[in-house]
């Protein structure tokens, strides 16, 4: 849906139990697929950790229309919340 979708531009993912292998999945459609997303909300999912970090970082890197990510509440170390500001 991510990749054919021409209106969609915030989707909020909260709190949906999405771990590292959705996070993979969704950020490579992103990357490769997707042009109108301009916010993502992944804040409060507990089973997203530091392995996320590569793929949010090569999303941000090549997906030049979302603006916005939102990542709080994640189990994220702070070496990958500081990887992902220096991304910015």
């Amino acid at each position: 849906m991510l990749r054919s979708n021409t209106t969609l531009s915030w989707l909020y993912l909260a709190d949906n139990h999405i771990d590292d292998e959705g996070v993979r999945i969704l950020t490579d459609v992103l990357t490769n697929g997707n042009t109108t997303l301009e916010m993502l909300v992944l804040s409060s999912n507990s089973m997203v950790t530091d392995t996320s970090v590569p793929y949010l970082i090569s999303m941000l890197q090549q997906n030049h229309t979302l603006k916005k990510l939102w990542i709080e509440h994640c189990r994220l170390s702070s070496d990958g919340k500081k990887a992902l500001i220096d991304v910015q």
